[in-house]
């Protein structure tokens, strides 16, 4: 009695389901003149055939609930295999049906109560499959270690595209003269308006400062588009790095001449740990060069996106067993 509990209540390999799923098959197939029969009544049957418990049935791997229960998965095995041994048909979405093959098997091993899965797997036709399958397989592990590879290449060929297109737009922006710092001035106040600044479309009252008596800013633009309090900023075209000195200047100029601390100071260049530890004491935001071409891409200030070619990647059917 306790020999016949636990076999009850054992799990079932897909080794051991294959010739009883051929026989259920057989015996339903006379009943609906060999049309496709559903998995789930094939398994229904299964289940009584083979006595199979709720505990085993209810079982997952790992104990993880999230995870595929164990006798499903190995009855779609068994299902796969006896589909590459030729003796059962896939073809159709969730159902299967037996082959003229799948008949002569089971006449052949009628009178065995369950033949070795090793008869079904030894096959010819099992063979000549698997073999095919592994062949398939490995073409497609070449053919996606080639596609890799390209697009590995082709990322590296846009990184590098980007780098020149930035240094393009660093030489056009931080060239020499003046004429180049007053294009800067009125780049930076595109840039405020693309990151927030401003009345909005019709702002008319932001404004680049003229090259001569600009009161030590470079541009005005209001904090937002309710015109709350306004922003001044001052851009250095420089090639040296910026002192702590000049943030003084230019906090001392915003107290002067606005009466505020609230300033934006931008330069080509860096700046030193002194010249940042001088705006942090005050309401200053520093920019530097490589950080004013960085908002210059994110933005497209002076930048547009190329045309997108398109790449594709093979997808397998989502039916595909």
């Amino acid at each position: 009695m306790s020999s016949a509990k636990s076999e009850d209540s054992s799990m079932p390999k897909q080794g051991k389901m294959m010739f009883p799923t051929l026989k259920i098959m057989l015996k339903i197939s006379k009943k609906n003149n060999g049309e496709f029969i559903p998995n789930k009544e094939i398994f229904s049957e299964l289940v009584k055939k083979m006595h199979i418990s709720e505990a085993a049935l209810a079982k997952r791997y790992d104990d993880d609930p999230h995870k595929h229960l164990i006798v499903h998965t190995n009855f779609e095995f068994a299902l796969n295999k006896l589909r590459t041994a030729e003796l059962i048909d896939r073809s159709v979405r969730a159902h299967s049906k037996l082959t003229p093959k799948g008949k002569a098997f089971i006449e052949k091993y009628k009178n065995t109560k369950n033949p070795d899965h090793n008869d079904i797997t030894n096959l010819p036709e099992y063979i000549n499959n698997t073999q095919k399958q592994e062949k398939a397989e490995k073409k497609e592990e070449e053919l996606d270690e080639q596609n890799t590879n390209v697009m590995d290449q082709v990322h590296k060929s846009v990184k590098e595209y980007n780098a020149n297109v930035r240094e393009q737009l660093k030489n056009y922006l931080f060239s020499d003269g003046s004429e180049g710092a007053y294009r800067l001035e009125s780049i930076v106040m595109k840039l405020l308006k693309k990151m927030g600044y401003g009345l909005g479309e019709n702002d008319d009252e932001s404004y680049v400062t003229q090259k001569s008596h600009d009161n030590g800013v470079d541009g005005v633009i209001y904090q937002d588009v309710l015109g709350v309090s306004k922003i001044f900023y001052q851009v250095k075209r420089y090639s040296h790095k910026i002192q702590p000195d000049q943030i003084r200047s230019f906090i001392q100029t915003l107290r002067a001449n606005f009466s505020t601390n609230k300033g934006i100071f931008i330069t080509t260049s860096e700046f030193t740990n002194g010249a940042r530890d001088a705006a942090k004491s005050e309401d200053i935001r520093l920019i530097d060069g490589d950080q004013l071409l960085d908002l210059l891409f994110k933005y497209h200030v002076l930048i547009e996106e190329q045309e997108i070619l398109p790449i594709y990647r093979f997808v397998k059917d989502e039916d595909d067993d």
